[in-house]
């Protein structure tokens, strides 16, 4: 169980998409779609980030939606492309471009979080912790889904697997 993914992809472009064509078929570009609509959400508080950290995530997101094929995307930070990762089969990781975070529809997300932490004040860790618990709770799958549901990543996914 589990794959090692390379800190640089060797595979050619055509590689890529035929082995996300046949990882994608008709009734998971449903599940993205609906994915990306629905504002499904996961999200877990570490104390630092680097692969031991995003292998726990890994673990818990796994857990959480059991064996559904998920694709998650994300930057090229060193901790997501660690050759230690154990990626569970079920989820297929897409890098995004270096140096674009305007296609990670997670920023957007953090823009909107911050924007409601902006002018709270939290005098100690533990304060701003419970703000952005309470943040976090608050945000309906509806605003994720207006937030984070671009129809142009959407397209993207599904283009590279035509």
């Amino acid at each position: 169980m589990g794959n090692k993914f390379p800190v640089e992809i060797k595979e050619s472009v055509e590689e890529l998409k035929h082995r996300l064509h046949h990882a994608i078929t008709s009734s998971t570009k449903e599940r993205i779609q609906m994915l990306y609509l629905s504002g499904e959400s996961f999200f877990g508080e570490f104390s630092h980030l680097d692969h031991f950290c995003f292998q726990q995530f890994l673990n818990l997101f796994s857990q959480a939606i059991g064996f559904r094929l998920n694709l998650i995307q994300m930057d090229n930070g060193s901790f997501h492309k660690s050759l230690d990762l154990k990626w569970p089969d079920h989820i297929i990781p897409i890098f995004q471009p270096p140096s674009s975070p305007e296609l990670n529809p997670i920023e957007r997300l953090w823009e909107h979080i911050k924007s409601q932490l902006s002018w709270e004040y939290c005098p100690s860790l533990d304060q701003l912790r419970a703000k952005l618990k309470q943040v976090l709770n608050s945000i309906s799958s509806e605003a994720i889904a207006s937030i984070c549901g671009w129809d142009y990543i959407i397209s993207a996914l599904f283009s590279a697997t035509s």
